[in-house]
């Protein structure tokens, strides 16, 4: 498909070829957007292979007469009720209409998906972009959507090595295996995140393939907390980025909250990553966590250097089926 939008861009459908100019573009904007970007080739190809991304459809790439790439977009699908776009347009070319455009391909592809949700619950549609971004915000207020919450980029500076953790009584760690341990993790998981805004419980399947199924997946980099009976009771999930460590997930499970063991969790990643060579280490919160996970990594030392506003557009009104109303 090849679609003409005006006399100076044309949307083209998304091709394996243009991998290296997609991220070119995508680190351009962070650059202009937030003054540094570690957005890497991992990053695309984990959301092109990701159950349910069709690459044909799910994904738009705008470019002017000269044959620049000057804008682009993805639709993900979050099982059936929510779908997440992440748009990007260059900065010189923003305010002609090309991010509208986006918004809207996406828009009208999230409703050709609509057949495939179940007859009960709400369907969405979600953008996630700058915080600070007045024009963004003005331009997703004007398509219908809403804010829905804010997160945060935390980051840690390691200047020297971290002490070791100390854990509570009747804990042990150690690191995953991925022979014996996905399934006991994909329950710890839904079980501590069920308590988040905003959780929508997933086949063990659908977890494994965007978790451990993806080149970032490095078992070195998963900690697990076990109790007396060998059951995860807290975990963190790390990777490698350019730039240093993140952490994808962090939680404790109901049951061992409020005993120090998130914080024992939190500091044996740091120090993982820092034996690794890895001094910087980040992951994303939320600002409003009704767990208090802020509160414990700006005690573990974090800091917030960027907001991301997540905007909503319901597609379907029905009952919600995921924890937002916490």
């Amino acid at each position: 498909m090849s679609n003409t939008v005006a006399t100076n861009f044309e949307i083209r459908n998304v091709a394996q070829a243009e991998l290296k100019a997609i991220i070119e573009l995508v680190q351009l904007v962070d650059l202009d957007e937030f003054g540094e970007t570690d957005f890497t080739e991992g990053d695309v190809q984990e959301e092109w292979v990701t159950p349910g991304f069709d690459l044909e459809k799910d994904a738009w790439a705008v470019y002017n007469t000269q044959n620049l790439l000057i804008g682009y977009a993805s639709l993900s699908h979050a099982g059936e009720l929510a779908s997440y776009c992440m748009g990007f347009v260059r900065p010189d070319f923003y305010g002609q209409g090309i991010g509208p455009m986006l918004v809207r391909l996406a828009e009208t592809r999230a409703r050709e998906c609509l057949h495939k949700a179940p007859p009960e619950g709400r369907v969405t549609i979600n953008n996630f972009i700058n915080g600070r971004n007045k024009a963004a915000r003005n331009l997703l207020e004007r398509e219908g959507y809403n804010l829905a919450r804010t997160f945060w980029r935390m980051r840690i500076d390691l200047e020297a090595e971290p002490a070791e953790p100390q854990w509570p009584e009747g804990i042990t760690f150690r690191n995953m295996q991925p022979e014996t341990d996905a399934f006991a993790v994909y329950e710890a998981v839904e079980e501590a995140f069920s308590d988040h805004w905003g959780h929508l419980p997933r086949p063990f399947e659908e977890w494994k393939e965007t978790r451990i199924n993806v080149p970032s997946f490095d078992p070195a980099l998963w900690v697990l907390a076990l109790d007396s009976n060998n059951t995860v009771a807290a975990f963190s999930l790390g990777k490698f980025t350019s730039e240093g460590g993140w952490i994808n997930t962090l939680g404790t499970r109901r049951a061992w909250r409020g005993k120090g063991l998130g914080k024992a969790v939190l500091q044996q990643a740091f120090l993982d990553f820092y034996r690794l060579g890895k001094k910087r280490v980040e992951l994303s919160v939320d600002s409003d966590s009704l767990t208090g996970a802020t509160k414990l990594y700006e005690k573990a030392g974090m800091q917030a250097v960027h907001e991301y506003a997540r905007f909503t557009k319901v597609l379907r009104d029905g009952p919600e089926l995921s924890t937002q109303s916490l």
